[in-house]
Order: structure tokens, then C-alpha cells, then sequence
């Protein structure tokens, strides 16, 4: 870790010259109407804050949440990670996301490391704590804002820097003090560096684990579409018998008809004997059950040979197997 900045990363030069200017753009806003802030650029007004920290996902900067007083120290920090892992071949970019998004989430302005196509999105943020205020300092609060509360939130000299992979358990985070975290620099730079065939066997067996969850997938749908088109055939018949039965009252009706139609009085007489006639023919010619069991057999026209309820064992006539639904006519 260096004791200076020297020559220091272009992220970390980028973030150094915003840092350097937050102290005036924070007076500026101090002075203007709340109504004010709204109409100038991001430019002109200093990072969000929150607890005493503030939050840095502008264009070209470190992906950092940390108080201005701990800001020289994060960016050396910043400065001998950067510059170790990109000796050992990691590159760093910086991608363009919602600038109004909160920092380290996916849609938010990020900083990336990249080696060998893996990428791994990097953030810095320093903790804060709670602090009950004495009974002078909380009087004295009130008096300037009526609505303050007896707590106050400091940053903390904890601090944990995220490095976040595309896979989920390509991901690891390192938590300590400011002095620790010095310590641990080279650990931290072989740790991150260690992500990357870590990611890469994570991705394989998360796509191993997706595919055979596909195929199951598929073939339970498969069983159930197979129960179904069975459930279908068994209503299907049930429909052609009582189509069979319907048919047999029919000829029955028309036989017993047509012995009596003599009793009819004229023109009635020849017009039901028509009638018998015409319908007998229609019988014959169309025959509704076997219309039906066709239909049943064939399945949807849509639907490719054989049907979905047919057996799966094999044993199936020879005449039967891969035979086209073309010109199939069972009358």
C-alpha cells in the first residue's frame, strides 16, 4: 500500500479530484434554497450523504460510500489494489448504469474488474454507528433543528470492500478495520484474483445444474401431456359409444318408421318416406362413428405422428410405425 499518492490509478485520480471538491460544492448547497438544488446540474452539487458518509457513483469514479475524513486513506488502499491486480492481468473499467440509483446495486454506475471475460463489480463502503448525544449537545442540536433526535449516526473505522461476481458464489467479502484491511492487501489481491476460475467452474456447474433441470422439466411435461391425451382418448370413446348407441336407436327409429308410414295421411304419407330415405342415405354416407373414432385415431391434424398417447414400449404393429396420417381413411 502506498504512503503517497504517486502516479496514482485513473479511477483513483478521478475520484481524488471529485473529493477535493466536495468540501465547497457541500457550503455551496448550505447556502442555497431547498427549491435551488433541483435545477442544477450533478456537477454542482456534492455526493448524496448518509450518516456522515457520502456516496460516490458519478462517472469515472471508485464505487465508494466513506466520510471525507477517511478518503485519503481509502484511496491509497484503492491505489495498490488497483494497480496490483491490473500487474497480474486484471483490467478495471468502469460501465455507465442509473446514476440516480443507490451505489453497488446492479442498475447504478459500477466499477468493474475484468480478467479473461469474467467480471466482478467492486465496492468500497465504511460503516456508521449510533451515538446517543449528552443532554447539552442534544439541547443545543434542538435549538438549531427542532426535529433532531438524541441520536446521531458517525461513520465507524469499520470498513468491508464487496467484490461481487455475474455468479452468486462468485462473490467474497472482506470486513475490518482500516489497519487490518492495510494488512491484509496482498491476501485481498490473491482472494479477488482467485474469484476468477472460481467463477468460471460456478458458471459450468450452474448451467450443468439448469440444463438437467430443463430436461426434467421437459420430461415431466412430457408425462403429463402423455396422461392427458390418454385421459382424452378414454373420454373420446366413451363419446363414440354413445355416438354408437344414438346411431343404433336411429336405425331402429327409421325401421319402425317406415312400416308406418302408410298410416300417415297424403301428402304426409310420401314426405316422411322422403324423410326416411334421405336421412338413411346421409346415414350411410358419412357414418358419425366411424367419423369420430377417425378423428380420435388421427389426433390434432397439427400434431406430427404418432399422437402423444401412444404406447412407448415398442411393441406396436410393423404396419403402424412411422406410417403418415396422409391419405389414412378408415371408411
Amino acid at each position: 500500500m502506498p504512503a503517497v499518492l504517486e502516479r496514482p490509478h485513473p479511477l483513483v485520480v478521478a475520484t481524488k479530484r471529485l473529493m477535493d471538491r466536495t468540501p465547497k460544492l457541500i457550503a455551496a448547497q448550505a447556502r442555497r434554497k431547498l427549491g435551488e438544488w433541483s435545477r442544477l446540474s450533478e456537477e454542482e452539487n456534492p455526493p448524496y450523504g448518509e450518516h456522515g458518509r457520502y456516496m460516490l457513483f458519478r462517472e469515472g469514479v471508485l464505487n465508494i460510500t466513506a466520510s471525507l475524513d477517511s478518503m485519503e486513506w481509502i484511496l491509497r488502499f484503492h491505489d495498490g489494489l488497483l494497480k496490483a491486480l491490473n500487474a497480474a492481468g486484471m483490467k478495471t473499467e468502469w460501465t455507465k448504469g442509473d446514476s440516480g440509483r443507490r451505489a453497488g446495486s446492479s442498475q447504478a454506475n459500477r466499477v468493474q474488474l475484468v480478467m479473461g471475460g469474467e467480471r466482478f463489480a467492486m465496492e468500497f463502503v465504511q460503516g456508521y454507528h449510533r451515538k446517543k448525544l449528552s443532554a447539552s449537545e442534544y439541547a443545543n442540536l434542538r435549538k438549531e433543528k427542532s426535529w433532531a433526535s438524541e441520536y446521531v449516526s458517525e461513520p465507524a473505522d469499520r470498513f468491508s470492500l464487496r467484490v461481487k461476481g455475474t455468479e452468486y458464489s462468485a462473490s467474497k467479502i472482506w470486513e475490518a478495520t482500516g489497519q487490518k484491511l492495510q494488512e491484509q492487501l496482498r491476501e485481498i489481491t490473491h482472494g479477488i484474483l482467485a474469484l476468477v476460475p472460481l467463477q468460471r467452474i460456478s458458471r459450468r456447474e450452474r448451467e450443468a445444474r439448469e440444463e438437467e433441470s430443463r430436461k426434467r422439466a421437459e420430461e415431466e411435461a412430457r408425462v403429463r401431456r402423455r396422461l392427458q391425451a390418454r385421459e382424452e382418448v378414454f373420454k373420446q370413446a366413451l363419446s363414440i359409444v354413445e355416438m354408437h348407441e344414438k346411431i343404433a336407436r336411429l336405425r331402429e327409429f327409421l325401421d319402425g318408421l317406415s312400416v308406418r308410414c302408410n298410416e300417415f295421411v297424403e301428402p304426409y304419407n310420401e314426405r316422411v318416406a322422403v324423410w326416411i330415405r334421405v336421412v338413411r342415405e346421409e346415414l350411410e354416407r358419412t357414418d358419425p362413428v366411424l367419423a369420430q373414432l377417425q378423428a380420435s385415431v388421427d389426433g390434432p391434424r397439427w400434431r406430427p405422428w404418432p399422437p402423444e398417447w401412444w404406447p412407448e414400449d415398442g411393441d406396436l404393429p410393423e404396419s403402424s410405425e412411422g406410417q403418415s396420417r396422409d391419405g389414412l381413411d378408415l371408411i
